[in-house]
């Protein structure tokens, strides 16, 4: 576009010498401020310690799912703060982002309710019975997010300070 050959020659080729000189100066300013001058994004962020809150707190409630539980299991928490809180905890779960998810896995999970953009992530928000036992999901960890846990549906069997753990009322094992 800019310099491309051929019979009439890119724009760049047609612009006299000074327009030639303001374009390279132009792109090159907007290149550099590109490069060094941060910009403001709608991402929220969060402090590295509140992410990391509940380390103590996933831990207890994994060993007290292991004294009653030693089947394959998965469990989510209800924080929405972390986009791959099973490999920052160690545990099987379905929240996930990574580039390299299947995207026909991440449409799937989506067609099934979950939030999910459908290429690389999806984000567990609380499902229905059903779509627990299809994922063998059958533990939440509530942090004390704004998701209200149905009773019908979970037992409570955990609480250190203001974080209770529940267990589903229709596991698959």
């Amino acid at each position: 576009f800019l310099s491309s050959p051929g019979r009439t020659g890119g724009l760049f080729t047609r612009l006299k010498k000074p327009m030639k000189k303001l374009l390279s100066t132009v792109l090159i300013v907007l290149t550099v401020f590109e490069i060094f001058i941060p910009y403001q994004t709608s991402m929220t962020t969060y402090p590295s310690n509140m992410l990391y809150a509940h380390t103590n707190t996933v831990e207890s409630f994994k060993e007290t799912i292991k004294e009653k539980d030693d089947n394959f299991y998965r469990m989510e928490l209800t924080e929405f703060a972390l986009l791959n809180p099973s490999s920052i905890y160690d545990y099987y779960g379905i929240t996930s982002f990574s580039s390299m998810n299947y995207e026909t896995v991440s449409y799937l999970q989506k067609q099934l309710g979950i939030s999910s953009n459908g290429q690389n992530s999806n984000q567990y928000l609380l499902q229905t019975p059903i779509y627990n036992m299809m994922t063998s999901l059958n533990y939440i960890l509530d942090t004390g997010s704004f998701v209200k846990i149905n009773k019908n549906n979970f037992t409570e069997i955990f609480e250190e300070d203001d974080v209770k753990g529940y267990e589903s009322n229709y596991k698959t094992n």
